[in-house]
């Protein structure tokens, strides 16, 4: 069961809005082609995400605690989007962003920034979360903006949730990428029997 609901609020009715991240380790390296979060338990999607624009930040950052605008950050891809999932009154469980494929290096840290680019009514969602032994290796954070019914001003700082707000996520990758030395000794391994070949067919 999750024990807290935090999540992206780009509302008019709302007092500020707020994009979140969450970081994770890559304990090899890999291709990342999606994330998927895990909503709050039958959960409507408002209205007001639909067709909604939004971005989606990746950032290579120094360790499992580290905020995506630390010393340090790098960051690696920005992707937007359109808000496609349909509205009405079925709940939905959990919201899957497909990405153009990021390299990510092994035993590096990284944080996955998702926000709207623009406020609307009802333009929120809610993500689950669980207690910090979910996920030790990753921070759910947030980016917190003056309050304006139509805009955002200048953001704050990211801040951590809590040791207990990690969110139920999953980075979805490829097999993992081969490093340069495997590469290369594959690639000799080939070339030295396309040799052997030849020399028995010559003669």
């Amino acid at each position: 069961m999750s024990n807290a609901a935090l999540g992206v609020r780009w509302d008019t009715s709302s007092s500020s809005h707020r994009d979140v991240s969450q970081s994770f380790l890559s304990s090899s390296a890999t291709t990342l082609n999606s994330f998927t979060f895990k909503l709050t338990f039958d959960q409507t999607i408002p209205a007001g995400v639909v067709n909604a624009p939004f971005t989606i930040k990746l950032y290579e950052v120094g360790s499992a605690s580290a905020m995506p605008d630390a010393g340090g950050s790098v960051l690696v891809s920005t992707q937007s989007g359109v808000w496609t999932v349909p509205a009405g009154t079925a709940a939905s469980s959990y919201i899957t962003f497909n990405l153009d494929p990021v390299s990510l290096g092994a035993g590096k840290y990284y944080s996955f920034a998702f926000g709207f680019d623009s406020s609307a009514a009802g333009r929120n969602f809610l993500v689950a979360t669980r207690d910090s032994g979910f996920y030790p290796s990753g921070v759910a954070a947030g980016l917190v903006y003056p309050y304006d019914p139509v805009t955002a001003g200048t953001p704050g700082a990211w801040t951590a949730f809590g040791a207990t707000a990690d969110f139920i996520f999953y980075a979805n990758t490829a097999s993992a990428v081969p490093e340069p030395s495997t590469t290369a000794l594959l690639i000799g391994g080939v070339m030295l029997s396309a040799a052997i070949m030849r020399r028995r067919s010559l003669r």
